[in-house]
């Protein structure tokens, strides 16, 4: 009776443990370190008006805890801006959580110069919140046809400042035929406990059966693994079949004695 065993029958369930092995390790690194938003990710295309004092901006929903780290104001013609602008950030009812003045000098990031917040906001995953910013000296967006938004948020509807104020105000008034698009926000997704739990114990889970597969098995590699060390096709051990008892020669009865 022939049996055979060999690497190459299980190189493929290794493989592919390896290949989920790195993917739970990699999930493991996102989740516990988060990762970077932009509100408004790109901005191409849009119509803008000459400079006048307004508050605008718009309302926005958090689909994932954040930390907000920077307020930014959009350069429109991208040669500078010409003025300071105040850019503030509330709740749904109108709470003021973050303010910061984007200068002149400040960074720019795909077109937006930010102002970093001295400590980083928190936003909560499903609610509501607003950012708006003050126009003044500076020719602004009222329009915009080419854009999009991180996953990590969701655009709502702009707003504006009632009375045209110099100061920044909370923009309580809507408008859905524009996109005052002149203010956005940079923050860190907040890692989920729940998701950072499950992947990291995931990779306990595989690592320990990864483990016990590279463990040697006198049970199913035979002759001390010996096969594992083949290499190619798949080694073959010859188990010998039962030796047959072999006949032994009839015994005869030695002679009866003769009588003297």
């Amino acid at each position: 009776m022939i049996q055979s065993f060999g690497q190459r029958s299980r190189l493929p369930n290794e493989q592919a443990m390896n290949a989920v092995l790195i993917s739970l390790i990699a999930t493991c690194a996102f989740c516990f370190s988060g990762h970077a938003a932009t509100l408004i990710s790109s901005l191409t295309a849009f119509s803008t008006t000459p400079s006048r004092d307004e508050s605008l901006g718009y309302r926005f929903t958090a689909n994932a805890p954040v930390e907000v780290t920077s307020l930014g104001y959009f350069d429109v013609n991208g040669d500078g801006l010409l003025s300071n602008h105040q850019v503030g950030l509330w709740t749904a009812t109108g709470v003021l959580l973050a303010q910061a003045t984007v200068l002149p000098s400040s960074p720019t990031v795909n077109g937006f110069l930010y102002a970093f917040l001295p400590t980083s906001v928190t936003l909560a995953a499903g609610s509501d919140y607003y950012i708006a910013g003050t126009t003044t000296g500076d020719t602004w967006i009222f329009d915009a046809s080419s854009f999009a938004i991180d996953p990590a948020f969701t655009y709502v509807a702009s707003h504006f400042a009632p009375g045209s104020p110099s100061a920044l105000t909370f923009p309580s008034q809507s408008t859905m035929a524009r996109e005052y698009f002149n203010v956005n926000l940079q923050a860190n997704i907040v890692p989920e406990p729940n998701a950072a739990t499950l992947a990291a114990s995931g990779v306990v889970t595989l690592m320990g059966m990864y483990a016990r597969r590279r463990t040697p098995n006198s049970r199913k590699w035979p002759n001390n693994g010996a096969a594992e060390n083949c290499s190619g096709a798949a080694a073959r051990v010859t188990v010998a079949a039962p030796r047959r008892p072999t006949a032994q020669p009839a015994r005869h009865a030695p002679p009866p004695l003769r009588s003297l």
